[in-house]
């Protein structure tokens, strides 16, 4: 049996790398795209030999070659002498070919994350004990780092391996979270979701889970910041509305916090705002609506008057910004925003690329000098290339 220390250990989970000792290879070293996808696919199917014909329509699905085999066999030349490098103790080679067929050779002692998550998944399956059940489950989610191989996202043959290892992720995360919630631990349930929405930011049961462990440990208040921060990501980022799943626990917070209370002073407490920020108020949407309707209701009484803004970001041509452009452009416009206005005023994400605000006492002239203010700041913060800034302003009509 190999030492450990011999032995190579191969973490595809999240990020890829192969550990022996103190040697390490991992894909942050340069641009070989293709030749991490052939050490990759290798590792994936290490226990049998893969044909030439299938790394070579892997490799280059889209492209003809004069000399396909030459051009593979000229990338496992690459591949081998990047292995050998990196892992310089090692005297047998790390790449076999063999009969038409290259292969990961199968002596060189590995362990691999995918594999042993899988295993902790099987195994916790087929366990009858509650408490073995819950220790294989919290084995995988351990396990589990992230995105199957990340940087090969664009890679036609990592698709369904990616939907594949994070749906047992997630099967571990929710099958561990009931039991441990039988088991009144609900702090590792609040620390096993909490890791869980971060990995998973778009998989509305992992949020759904760590508001039922906030609420399973008491903490309402926490539960309800993440309901919160749950509609507007999923209505901001991804233009959809929550599901009645997650709606039912907001219900189910609102009864928890609202027990009847008689000292109005406590109640008062309760509804202040404890970290004030300067700057204007940034919502959801749903609550920014709300606001908005409650001021227009009011507006005829009082005689104030309140103008409501959209911004819009795009690129040079109008058209919307890479998602990567996007992300980092819609952050520092929303902190230009925020300590541009002021702390009367309303701000929420509409849609993945668009701000709407809600401006009080103000003329439209006026209004046009506070959307100039911010445009300026954000062009001076502003480290995303080609964005284009945009607004529509428009009075508030009151209810009548």
């Amino acid at each position: 049996m190999a030492s450990d220390a011999k032995k190579y250990r191969v973490q595809m989970l999240g990020g890829f790398s192969i550990n022996c000792g103190e040697d390490m290879l991992s894909d942050t070293a340069g641009r070989m795209q293709q030749v991490w996808n052939l050490i990759e696919y290798l590792i994936v199917y290490r226990h049998k030999g893969v044909p030439q014909s299938r790394l070579i329509d892997m490799l280059w699905p889209d492209e003809s070659s004069d000399n396909p085999a030459n051009a593979l066999k000229n990338l496992a030349y690459r591949a081998r002498t990047l292995l050998c490098k990196s892992l310089p103790n090692e005297k047998e080679p790390f790449i076999l070919f063999r009969r038409n067929s290259y292969a990961w050779n199968e002596s060189l002692p590995c362990e691999v994350d995918i594999e042993i998550l899988e295993s902790a998944w099987r195994a916790a399956n087929a366990s009858l004990s509650e408490l073995d059940k819950l220790d294989g489950y919290l084995a995988a989610v351990d396990i589990y780092q992230g995105d199957f191989l990340p940087k090969s996202l664009m890679e036609e043959w990592t698709i369904s391996l990616r939907t594949y290892y994070s749906s047992i992720y997630i099967d571990c995360v929710t099958r561990a979270f009931d039991l441990l919630l039988d088991h009144d631990r609900a702090t590792e349930a609040i620390q096993m979701c909490e890791k869980a929405v971060a990995l998973e930011k778009f998989t509305e049961k992992m949020h759904e889970l760590l508001i039922r462990a906030y609420m399973a440990a008491g903490d309402h208040a926490s539960a309800l910041k993440h309901y919160y921060y749950v509609v507007d990501l999923f209505y901001s980022e991804m233009g959809i509305k929550v599901s009645n799943q997650i709606t039912n626990l907001y219900n189910e917070i609102t009864k928890s916090i609202n027990s009847i209370e008689s000292d109005l002073e406590m109640i008062e407490e309760q509804l202040h705002e404890v970290e004030a920020t300067p700057g204007a108020y940034y919502c959801p949407y749903e609550i920014f609506k709300n606001i908005y309707r409650i001021q227009s209701r009011f507006m005829l009484r009082s005689g104030q008057s309140f103008m409501v803004a959209l911004i819009s970001v795009s690129d040079k041509d109008g058209n919307p910004p890479v998602t990567a452009v996007v992300t980092e452009a819609m952050e520092e416009l929303k902190n230009a925003l925020t300590s541009s206005l002021r702390k009367s005023d309303i701000v929420s994400r509409f849609s993945p690329t668009q701000y709407v605000m809600l401006l009080g006492a103000l003329t439209y002239e006026n209004g046009q000098m506070v959307i100039s203010r911010i445009f300026e700041r954000f062009k001076k913060r502003s480290t995303a290339f080609g964005i284009a800034l945009h607004y529509n302003l428009l009075p508030v009509k009151p209810v009548i």
